[in-house]
């Protein structure tokens, strides 16, 4: 025997858990390698609120973008075929793949989440690649629910396996839900995955929203992580970490914010986050020359009115203190929108 499977709640669903025999722990090992990264990858996008019914999900959408597609997942819940939800990394898909199987006919059996960004890591002993361990994780899932998280990062013989597995009639019993931030249709055209994979995947696709596209998201969100990592006395946001938090772009999405509030936390000593605990907007690579010119143009004018106002606003003296020609520096006047004050004799 390798194990016996003691099953327990969870948030959401019921989920299963080994109790390995001793004599079978390599394989094993492997499987909860790969549930662990599930287990993390689940925490890291977690939006569900702490509450007394565990047995419930209920998603932060609070912003009309997110509590549309909510509503249109909830509807599609009861038809019984494959969906993809794409989107960012990092912006609640695993979320939403809970939401649908509670609501679904599969309610009652296992959600079992699967991340596949690191199965192409899962060897054997023996140097080979072992299904072993994916096998189990997809037997875990009959009668249930499974979520195939970034699937598109699915090495090229798992998607084989994949595909042979969802062609058997065991599957018929799986709600198959899949997850990515890449283009299908691009990787299949490239030969990075297979066309008869999305066949099967792709019933019906659902694009989820990054944080900066639902912004009346982030406070709630913002809130409930800040309640959920310091339990009491409760930490306030100030007016300023507020105005950050929804002035920031988040580019790394629910994940992000969640690791700012907890970073915040840290920094703040737990009493009232301010916004220097909070993370800054950077520049990115593609303004920094707009920046940059506009920095220099600043210094610029700068320069020019206090070389004017030295002067009187003598337009020859300033012009042979700054370098210039008098016609540069009237070209320069006239760019940058400096007129001599009334009075000035501007020669």
């Amino acid at each position: 025997m390798r194990g016996q499977v003691v099953s327990r709640r969870v948030i959401g669903s019921t989920e299963e858990k080994f109790v390995p025999n001793p004599l079978s722990l390599f394989p094993i090992l492997r499987a909860a390698r790969i549930a662990l990264q599930a287990v993390k990858q689940d925490a890291a996008d977690r939006e569900v609120p702490q509450g007394s019914d565990r047995d419930r999900v209920s998603p932060i959408t609070c912003d009309p973008a997110s509590r549309a597609l909510a509503t249109t997942l909830t509807e599609y819940a009861c038809a019984d075929r494959s969906l993809l939800l794409t989107g960012e990394i990092g912006s609640g898909k695993s979320v939403l793949g809970r939401l649908v199987h509670q609501h679904s006919a599969k309610r009652e059996g296992c959600f079992v989440q699967l991340s596949c960004a690191g199965l192409g890591n899962a060897k054997s002993s023996s140097g080979e690649f072992d299904d072993l361990v994916v096998s189990q994780v997809l037997a875990r899932a009959r009668e249930g629910t499974i979520f195939l998280d970034e699937v598109g990062d699915l090495p090229k013989h798992r998607q084989e396996h994949l595909l042979q597995w969802l062609n058997c009639p065991e599957s018929k019993a799986t709600r198959v839900i899949s997850s990515t931030h890449r283009d299908l249709t691009g990787l299949v055209e490239r030969g990075a995955f297979l066309a008869a994979l999305v066949e099967r995947l792709v019933e019906a696709s659902f694009e989820v929203p990054a944080l900066r596209d639902r912004p009346e998201d982030i406070i709630p969100l913002a809130l409930h992580f800040l309640a959920d990592v310091v339990a009491a006395p409760p930490v306030q946001l100030s007016a300023g970490a507020i105005a950050r938090l929804r002035s920031y772009s988040w580019p790394g999405n629910v994940l992000e914010l969640r690791n700012a509030i907890e970073r915040a936390v840290r920094l703040a000593g737990e009493q009232e986050i301010l916004t220097e605990h909070l993370p800054s907007e950077g520049v990115s690579v593609g303004r920094t020359d707009r920046v940059l010119r506009e920095r220099v143009d600043s210094v610029k004018r700068d320069a020019i009115i206090k070389a004017l106002a030295d002067r009187n606003y003598n337009q020859t003296h300033a012009a042979r203190h700054l370098g210039p020609s008098r016609r540069a520096l009237i070209y320069k006047m006239e760019k940058y929108g400096l007129k001599p004050p009334p009075g000035a004799s501007g020669r």
